[in-house]
């Protein structure tokens, strides 16, 4: 039996203390200006927590106040509803896309908001909307074509709009520049942001930066990843093997609470709907195996470390992650992984890392999984190498590929 949390203390912990201390360096490069550093909750506010415990066991001190910052990308998106839906309405049906209309609503909308748009429907609209998939084009239909059912979407979000405004202004207060902290990957967040407030300028520090193999957003430019950053996996920069391995950052990094999905008003803040993590949800309890073990390395590691030897810990600790991430084995997969990652967003699903009880073929198991390598391990045993390889190197083989046919194309 390979112990997790010895695993993740090996192969992770080196990293988030680099990581820790290269945000550190972010921090103190904004010490002369207006600016606020806000972590976003799920992952930003563990994030926070080991921030905090590296600066504490280094007796460091941050220059930037900090803050916890409540917001998802639906929460963000939805106050940008009314005033952006270019860019709101294609983002909200993303999320939703596998449902039919009604019931990507029932899901996305407060019950009280749904049950009175669902009652000023038609018969006719409902029986329409409950075939008709969820889209961009029905949600804007819903939204300026319905007379009827319009009122109470329109005040919804016009409401979200304010309550949203309200949440940032009582955290960041004056600061014209905000530095953004979260696990990652391609910061879409950012873009709904700077529509909502266009006076702050907002950079984000994330563990990685990543847009899941395709070109980069013009948004890429305010984001940095401080540990990975790539248009694709790369073995010369072993830690981008994170980018096959992004549910464990994630999975470690979020406290099991609810996303953020709208606001309300308690007293006179404006709060997430789904409340404050509680304290105990935000330190690492002892049943959270692999962050435990990034725990444990930041409260053993020496507070004397030069940043030479916090790199060199973490460069061979990024050498050894990249075996296990990219060619593990199956007791490697089942140790390395978490049990599950919450995709709620008022659905309260629950989405298995790893398929062990699945029905369907090999193939079917590993494209669904959230962790194609660990499940190759699963799947294929000793004979497991050899799928691993392809599944971590289809990005390169597929650009490659492309570039072949578009030069074939030309010697036509």
């Amino acid at each position: 039996m390979i112990n997790g949390e010895q695993l993740s203390r090996t192969l992770l912990g080196p990293i988030f203390e680099r990581f820790a201390y290269r945000l550190w360096l972010v921090d103190q490069f904004h010490a002369d200006k207006p600016a606020v550093m806000l972590f976003m909750s799920r992952g930003g506010l563990r994030i926070r927590y080991f921030y905090e415990l590296f600066l504490l066991k280094r007796n460091l001190k941050g220059a930037l106040d900090r803050e916890d910052f409540y917001l998802s990308r639906m929460s963000v998106f939805r106050a940008l509803v009314n005033t952006r839906p270019d860019i709101a309405l294609a983002r909200i049906a993303g999320e939703y896309r596998s449902y039919s209309f009604v019931e990507g609503m029932r899901y996305f909308l407060p019950k009280s908001v749904f049950v009175q748009w669902s009652e000023a429907l038609t018969t006719a609209q409902t029986e329409e909307f409950s075939e008709q998939p969820f889209t961009a084009q029905a949600l804007y239909d819903a939204l300026f074509s319905l007379e009827e059912s319009r009122e109470c979407l329109l005040q919804h979000f016009d409401e979200q709009n304010r309550l949203m405004k309200l949440h940032f202004s009582q955290i960041a207060g004056y600061s014209t520049e905000v530095v953004l902290v979260d696990t990652g990957w391609s910061g879409s967040i950012i873009q709904g942001l700077r529509a909502l407030f266009p006076a702050i300028e907002f950079k984000s520090a994330m563990v990685g930066r990543y847009n899941y193999g395709g070109p980069y957003p013009e948004w890429f430019c305010d984001i940095i990843g401080l540990e990975a950053e790539g248009v694709d996996y790369t073995p010369k920069n072993p830690v981008t093997s994170l980018f096959h391995h992004r549910h464990v950052i994630e999975g470690l990094c979020e406290p099991r609470w609810p996303s953020v999905e709208y606001y309300r008003m308690e007293g006179d803040v404006a709060m997430a709907a789904s409340g404050a993590i509680p304290e105990d949800r935000r330190v690492v309890s002892e049943d959270e195996i692999l962050a435990m073990g990034v725990r444990n390395y930041l409260e053993a590691a020496a507070g004397d470390s030069t940043c030479d030897q916090i790199h060199s810990r973490a460069e061979q600790a990024a050498r050894e992650l990249n075996k296990v991430v990219c060619y593990p084995s199956a007791k490697q997969a089942r140790a390395f992984s978490v049990l599950s990652r919450s995709a709620d967003f008022g659905t309260d699903l629950e989405v298995p890392m790893l398929l062990e009880d699945r029905e369907g073929s090999a193939h079917q198991r590993i494209v669904q999984s959230l962790w194609l390598q660990g499940q190759a391990a699963l799947e294929f045993g000793v004979l497991r190498e050899p799928a691993q390889w392809l599944i971590t190197h289809r990005g390169p083989i597929k650009r490659h590929y492309d570039r072949v046919l578009r030069l074939l194309r030309l010697r036509r």
